[in-house]
């Protein structure tokens, strides 16, 4: 039964051909070239974002509900920038 099962699914599938796969170019030339180091995120962006939330959407793992970031957007927009600044 089982080998029916294999023949079965190798017939519905086909085979890719590696041999003509496009090739990705290395944009990254050494280690230094990795890292985002010319991003700035100022409190105003970070505050504008918050604010532009949808209500009533599911909070995620740190349970904190959207309506709750916004009535604190204020307040939390300096301080969301610091963790950006933290290597």
């Amino acid at each position: 039964m089982c080998n029916e099962l294999n023949v079965f699914f190798v017939s519905t599938f086909s085979k890719e051909d590696t041999e003509n796969i496009l090739k990705v170019n290395e944009i990254f030339n050494d280690d230094n070239s990795r890292t985002l180091s010319n991003i700035v995120i100022t409190p105003e962006e970070v505050f504008n974002k918050v604010t532009l939330l949808k209500d009533g959407k599911a909070p995620g793992n740190d349970s904190i509900i959207t309506e709750f970031l916004k009535s604190l957007a204020c307040e939390i927009s300096e301080n969301i920038c610091l963790l950006f600044l933290i290597n």
